[in-house]
């Protein structure tokens, strides 16, 4: 069916078919992929973008790997940032001006930023575990003066 308005799309795999969206598309997720044409801009950020549909109006995409499929028909400007230049299968067409950014990689190994968060959080865990021990040994403190003056009360009080 139809779309009426704008789209806003999140999820891990993303598949927009259907006749068409009338306004502008957002999308972000793992795996996307638009086999719908739209009636105003895109804008996408996903690891893997497959294009296949009629664009109205400009695309803005941020993707691990772009494909612009064989009906994929972009009537503005497509800009987009990925690791490589896209993949145009033919019959792919850009009216507009195509901008690429290279993403460039960022520096430092997935096992070293693994470590740093790692380590964030246990220093977070310590620090919740000291502060529930300092409160414990507070109420422990303030309570053995109250059970001890409720004692008192009652041995004094038959």
């Amino acid at each position: 069916g139809n779309i009426l308005g704008d789209a806003l799309l999140a999820g891990g795999q993303i598949t927009l078919s259907g006749e068409r969206v009338v306004g502008d598309v957002w999308a972000a997720g793992g795996s996307i992929r638009i086999s719908s044409s739209v009636g105003g801009n895109l804008r996408i950020v996903g690891e893997e973008v497959y294009l296949n549909a009629p664009i109205a109006g400009n695309a803005e995409i941020k993707a691990g790997r772009l494909t612009l499929g064989p009906k994929a028909n972009i009537a503005g400007n497509l800009t987009y940032t990925a690791p490589k230049e896209a993949t145009l299968e033919e019959g792919a067409l850009v009216r507009g001006e195509t901008t690429f950014t290279e993403k460039v990689p960022v520096k430092g190994s997935k096992g070293q930023i693994a470590a740093a968060i790692f380590g964030f959080l246990t220093l977070l865990f310590l620090a919740k575990f000291f502060m529930l021990l300092a409160g414990a040994l507070v109420l422990t403190l303030l309570f053995t003066r109250f059970s001890r003056e409720v004692v008192n009360i009652a041995t004094a009080r038959p």
